[in-house]
This record gives structure tokens, sequence and C-alpha cells, in this order.
């Protein structure tokens, strides 16, 4: 019995049949009223059963079945006991227990948020002016030419270096490019830590590039016409940073995905970012149309131990 009535009770909490606003309250002086008596979903919503007056309702054995996944009866013996469990807390003044306060208040602004806030903040609500920008701020995420995605390895030189520090650069790269040949990509970045012979240790870098886009040419033509398939390497890539063996991990299709058909994968992107901005706005109104006063110069100052 008492493994039946701890399921029930944690199911029947979930399924919110017995605190629910409406009349039968009991008025707290710290908080919300406590009802104990729930409003009945519909007009046409039986009473099944009552416990002391207060009613089970044909919606809450619903309810209750579905959250259980019991039949009928079940579920309405799981209320019936729940309510009397109720009625025992109450009748001892547990309904005025900071807890349970707490408690409510916690499922009264769930609730706030699914029925007031919620159906008015969805991805429909977001002003098409903010997708467009975000649209246009992310274009090369939605039009773009063919990319190649690559790992390379640098063997730095220094601004003003001179002809026999580009040599020693320009052989360490060499030799990486010979290592390089063949191996898998984790092998490949395992080559960075090849200690040199002289100069700043070599550098690891991801870079995903258009041939024609932001990185500097002599690095991108060579990764575009050079690398066919995953796992090629490049020979030695000189550029102003130093010397460079690039390594293909993949090459990605170009993509053309007008404003149209993203709008909807950014409306659900850009949703829980609209949703906390718009739920702080409306905090702020709120505020404003209630007496708040705050004093956080009352709260006592934890003293460390």
């Amino acid at each position: 019995m008492r493994a039946r009535l701890t399921l029930c009770g944690l199911v029947f909490v979930a399924a919110g049949a017995c605190h629910r606003a409406g009349r039968g309250a009991t008025t707290t002086t710290n908080g919300p009223a406590i009802p104990l008596v729930a409003e009945p979903a519909a007009r046409d919503d039986e009473v099944v059963a009552t416990v002391d007056g207060r009613a089970i309702r044909a919606s809450d054995v619903a309810a209750q079945a579905r959250a259980r996944g019991v039949d009928a009866k079940t579920a309405l013996r799981d209320l019936v006991d729940a309510e009397v469990l109720a009625g025992a807390a109450a009748a001892r003044g547990l309904d005025r227990d900071r807890a349970v306060v707490a408690a409510a208040k916690q499922e009264m602004v769930r609730r706030w948020l699914a029925v007031e806030f919620e159906p008015k903040t969805g991805a429909a609500a977001i002003p098409e002016r903010l997708i467009r920008r975000t649209y246009n701020k992310n274009i090369n995420l939605f039009d773009h030419s063919e990319w190649v995605d690559v790992w390379h390895i640098l063997a730095p030189t220094p601004a003003g270096a001179s002809d026999a520090v580009k040599a020693q650069a320009k052989a360490d790269a060499e030799e990486i490019a010979r290592r390089a040949k063949g191996l898998d990509e984790e092998a490949f970045k395992a080559l960075a830590k090849t200690p040199r012979k002289a100069g700043d240790p070599y550098k690891l870098e991801r870079i995903m590039t258009a041939r024609d886009g932001w990185t500097l040419k002599e690095f991108s033509y060579p990764a575009h016409d050079l690398l066919k398939k995953p796992g090629d390497t490049t020979p030695v890539v000189e550029t102003s940073y130093g010397y460079h063996v690039i390594f293909l991990i993949k090459r990605i299709p170009p993509i053309h995905v007008p404003f149209e058909e993203a709008a909807s994968t950014l409306r659900e992107k850009l949703l829980p970012d609209f949703q906390r901005a718009e739920l702080s706005r409306r905090v702020d109104e709120l505020m404003r149309a209630h007496a708040v006063t705050v004093h956080p110069e009352r709260i006592p100052v934890e003293r460390a131990p």
C-alpha cells in the first residue's frame, strides 16, 4: 500500500489534479491561496468522486490515467488516495507550510508561462527583420562556393627574417611534408609537436576557406587545386606567415539557400534567445505594474567559517 501511495503521489502532483486555481482556497499570509478544490475543465466535466465534499472530476481521472499509463479505475483510486492525503495535510496546517507555498508559486509561474507567455512568443512571433538580419549576417552559411576544410602545420618566419632563417623554416616544413604523406588526420596533427631545429614551434590550425575567400590566395589556391580527397597533403606552401603543409579533411560542396527557405530554420534557432529577451521585457513591464520594494542591505552577510 505504501509503495502504491508513493507512486500515486508523485504522478498525482505531476498531473496537477488537486492544486489548480479555483474555489475553496485556504488563504495564507505569505503567498497565494492553496486550493483543495479545482475548477472543472468544462461545464460537462462530471464529478466522479468526492472526498469531504471536494470533487474529483472526469478530466482529472483522464489526466492521471495518461500520466501513469493506467486504466480509469486505477487512476481514480490514485486520485482518491491522494485527495485523502492532501486533506490530512491541510488539516495539520501544512497548506500554509513555506515549502508548499513555494511549490505553488513555482507551479503558478509554470502555468503562466504555458498559458500567457509561450503562446504569444512562439517562433512565428519573431520579427522578420530579425530573421533577415541574422540571415545576412551569416550569409556564408547559406550562400557560398565550394569550401575546403583543412588542417595546416606552419613553420613560422618572423617579419624581416634573414635568408638563413627562411631556409631553415622551409627545410623544416619540407620534412613535415615528407612525413605527412599517407597519414590519417590524428597522425598528421601529431606532427605539429615535432621539435624544430631552430625558430618558433610549429603551429597547428584548422581552416575552412573558399578558393577566393578570406584567406591568402597563396594558401587557398593550392588548398583547392592540389587537395582532391580526404587525407591528401600539399607540398610546402609559402605565404607571408611562413611555410605551410596542408591536410584535407573534406571538401564542402557549394550551397545556395534563399532567405525564404532558410527562414524557418533560423526562427527555430533564434527562438530560445528571443524568448529570453521577451521574458525579461515582460518581467520589467510587470515590475512597473506591481508595488515592488527591495532591501538588499537587509540580507545577512555570510561570514567565512
